[in-house]
């Protein structure tokens, strides 16, 4: 048996595949995130030692696939059967999931293939390829976020660096000192920094000169030295303890569990408005009220005797004022365009604020690539169902709000995804993040919620700031500036989380610097192009 696997590991295939899986696990599964690591080492190690760039082009490219093929099955598997959608046929639903999963998944491996070759032209097998292996990976995870938008380019399609799921910063956002590193420069630093482990790593392990050996294990040494202390240090409270606020708000978060429900009968908004109503009948003393997304609470409220809304309000609020309440709902605006909204109502007046901008592909527009596949099928009426549904349109308003002195901002769902909309926001003054979430489309998806809660962990210490999620079909939590939990809901249940969430006015590095560190890499690769190898001090 081992000499049956001894011979499979001597092919660069079976290399491939397996570390190709082991990053996907890493990135799918937060618990296992050390194991992306081992896959790591084993494809960067093979990229440095091979001779021959014929060889590295399919197994870099398998890598990346099978890595990109596990990250994506948290929202392939969940989203089916998507009935939703508009599209009832089984097959039609099972050819759109498989085909988008793996289009989606071939762009996404393009980055490992972009860091193979790269790596094979400019390493310089020298101590600065400990900076220059991280740099060429992060470029080619930024790169892939607009080869991504070509593919993805839509009615409804948003530009930018927003869609960094399956980037392996992500993997360092479980350990919760490796997290602390996103205050300086973002999830753009997280993933230097673990690709610079894995290289120095290697490097230690194959170093030929003693001396050499002795300096990378003294490196290595301390690093996980100072992570050992850091934990220490955390847990008995000495260091990441909160900094005393003058303000806060008392806020309530919503997780509710309703599968979503596009035609809806007057009967069925009432009970559900009544069901919200018990939920948060018994809340005392409420600055702000966060339902999920699309939980239309507004809406309802103009079905019943808004008199005896606002009574109940007033119960629920502090100082006999009612709490403001942040809920969302579509809606249509000038020229029949549709949009998801946020609206804040608070002291019986509704205030229009944020509108998503970041839209999600296939679930809230069909891009033009698609389109073009359903018009060359001849099937353009339920290409028409498909936009009547599912037809959005980013939104304009990025709109802040003042509640008691304090400033929040609200994102929706998949926008939690995007480094650049909460760090532009808390620019600008946010004090207080939100993100109204629903993961009814992915069917409450285990894997799904627990990917956007490590994302949610980095956008929390990146800005400095608590982000409070509602949910459904998932829990409602509360994040603090170091990306620790401090307040969540229980998996199937309807409640509200409550949290004294403190406002927060320092400004990150990375908030003021933004994409400094993309520059930096940038940089560092064209310092590879303007000295050559023999200027550097050679380290084997």
């Amino acid at each position: 048996m081992l000499e049956r696997i001894l011979h499979l590991w001597s092919y660069k295939i079976f290399q491939a595949i397996i570390a190709g899986i082991c990053i996907g696990i890493g990135l799918l599964i937060p618990s296992f995130w050390f194991i992306a690591f081992f896959g790591l080492f084993i494809f960067i190690r093979f990229v440095i030692y091979e001779q021959r760039i014929q060889a590295l082009i399919a197994p870099s490219y398998i890598v990346g696939l099978l890595a990109s093929l596990f990250t994506l099955s948290a929202v392939t598997l969940g989203v089916f059967p998507f009935d939703w959608f508009g599209i009832n046929t089984f097959f039609f639903q099972a050819l759109a999931v498989g085909v988008t999963c793996f289009l989606a998944a071939a762009v996404l491996a393009s980055s490992y293939l972009l860091f193979a070759i790269a790596v094979f032209y400019l390493k310089t097998n020298t101590w600065y390829d400990i900076f220059l292996l991280p740099s060429l990976w992060l470029l080619g995870e930024w790169i892939d976020i607009f080869l991504l938008f070509i593919v993805q380019f839509g009615p409804g399609s948003f530009g930018g660096p927003h869609f960094t799921m399956g980037w392996i910063g992500y993997v360092l956002a479980s350990d919760s000192i490796f997290l602390q590193f996103a205050w300086f420069g973002g999830v753009y630093l997280l993933s230097f920094l673990a690709i610079s482990l894995v290289v120095l790593f290697i490097h230690f392990c194959d170093a030929s000169h003693t001396k050499t050996k002795q300096i990378y294990g003294l490196v290595l040494l301390i690093i996980f030295s100072l992570w050992a202390i850091g934990h220490v240090l955390k847990y008995t409270h000495v260091i990441f303890t909160d900094t005393p606020s003058s303000k806060t708000l008392s806020v309530a978060v919503v997780s509710r569990y309703m599968p979503p429900q596009y035609v809806q009968s007057i009967d069925f908004q009432r009970n559900r408005f009544q069901e919200m109503l018990q939920l948060i009948a018994p809340l005392r003393n409420i600055d702000l009220l966060v339902f999920a997304e699309n939980t239309t609470f507004l809406r309802t409220i103009r079905i019943d005797n808004l008199q005896l809304v606002r009574d109940e309000l007033l119960l629920i609020g502090r100082d006999h004022h009612s709490p403001a309440i942040l809920d969302s709902e579509d809606v249509k605006t000038t020229g029949d365009v549709l949009h998801s909204q946020s609206i804040l109502y608070r002291d019986g007046t509704e205030e229009n604020f944020a509108q998503k901008q970041f839209l999600l592909p296939f679930g809230e527009y069909i891009p033009y690539l698609y389109r073009s596949v359903f018009m060359l099928m001849h099937n353009s009426t339920l290409l028409r169902t498909i936009e009547r549904v599912r037809g959005y349109q980013p939104g304009i308003n990025n709109a802040e709000a003042t509640i008691k002195g304090v400033v929040i901002v609200n994102r929706f769902c998949d926008e939690v995804m995007s480094p650049e909309l909460f760090r532009t926001q808390v620019a600008d003054g946010a004090q207080i993040l939100v993100n109204m979430s629903s993961l009814s489309w992915f069917h409450g998806s285990v894997s799904m919620y627990d990917q956007m809660l490590r994302i949610a962990k980095v956008r929390a210490v990146e800005n400095g700031r608590f982000l409070v999620q509602s949910g459904n079909m998932a829990p409602a939590f509360i994040l603090n500036q170091y990306g620790d939990v401090v307040r969540e809901s229980v998996w199937g249940h309807r409640q509200v989380v409550l949290y004294d969430v403190p406002a927060r006015t320092n400004m990150t590095p990375y908030v003021l610097f933004g994409h400094w560190f993309i520059v930096l890499c940038c940089l560092m690769i064209a310092l590879r192009f303007l000295f050559q190898t023999n200027k550097i001090k050679k380290i084997v």
